[in-house]
């Protein structure tokens, strides 16, 4: 088993726009000063989403600030005697690791920014660029599934709380009986062992039908469930994000949101205020 060692990184930063000081995080360098290990990560063909984000900005602006990334580092590692390196894979003495770093992510007036050092140990120097480019430049942890429908559970909690309403809802109860129980975020119960309104946010806006079939007819069967044990809320609303109308993707939408319908759910959109203030006020 491999001891955990210190390794220490920055993202790297995408910055067009000194003025504004908005970025876009393209890329992570990695290195451990007590290996010498070193290696870097860049986001090189996805331009679309830094285009989204700079609408008005060239390409090639973009591809000129990766290639004088990979220049820099290049230059950096050339000045201390390191030769027969690709860009991509750079391993190099302990002695000179620590250097080559704070060389690499000191601050400059460049396209090209770096953030402030982090310090991670792990036993798997590579196996930590992966997942910290995963993570900061991929946003994996948005594309979970928990992730989504806490960001979508608080966007409800706000509408509920700007219309007076959240102290009619209790957060997070279990509906059921002893034998099978479900969590939903916010209930309404007049009286005890009575579940009068449940709201559950429900992301099926994934990017593959397989996954939108799955996550839906989960709670497909849970609302069957209840009904079967008859624990079932009165009134249940699924606020729902979408996938885009037409796709393939939107038909698994369609199917799964039409089995919810039929075990008498209601289904809104995510962003449809007035319709999730309305049934949230309404009396049963």
């Amino acid at each position: 088993m491999k001891l955990p060692i210190a390794c220490n990184y920055s993202v790297v930063r995408f910055l067009p726009y000194p003025e504004t000081g908005e970025f876009v995080n393209i890329g992570v360098v990695i290195n451990s000063p007590q290996t010498g290990f070193f290696d870097f990560r860049i986001e090189r063909r996805k331009f679309r989403r830094v285009a989204n984000f700079f609408p008005e900005l060239h390409a090639e602006v973009y591809r000129e600030g990766i290639l004088a990334c990979a220049d820099e580092i290049d230059r950096i590692t050339a000045e201390i005697g390191i030769s027969g390196k690709t860009a991509d894979q750079i391993a190099i003495d302990p002695a000179f690791s620590a250097d080559l770093f704070r060389e690499l992510i000191r601050p400059r007036e460049t396209l090209i920014r770096y953030s402030e050092p982090g310090t991670v140990l792990t036993p798997e120097p590579e196996t930590l660029l992966n997942e910290l480019f995963a993570h900061y430049v991929e946003r994996m942890f948005a594309q979970e599934e928990d992730y989504q429908e806490e960001v979508m559970r608080k966007r409800v909690f706000k509408m509920l709380e700007d219309h007076k309403l959240i102290s009619r809802f209790k957060q997070r109860q279990r509906v059921g009986n002893e034998e099978y129980r479900v969590s939903f975020p916010f209930v309404t119960e007049p009286r005890i062992g009575l579940i009068d309104k449940a709201i559950k946010p429900l992301n099926l806006a994934q990017n593959d039908s397989s996954k939108i079939f799955d996550h839906g007819e989960q709670w497909v069967n849970r609302v069957k469930r209840l009904q079967k044990i008859k624990a079932a809320p009165r009134e249940i609303l699924f606020t729902v994000n979408e996938p885009p109308v037409g796709s393939r993707m939107h038909s698994a939408f369609d199917e799964v949101c039409a089995e919810l319908q039929a075990q008498g759910a209601r289904i809104l959109p995510a962003a449809d205020e007035v319709a999730i203030i309305r049934f949230a006020k309404a009396e049963s």
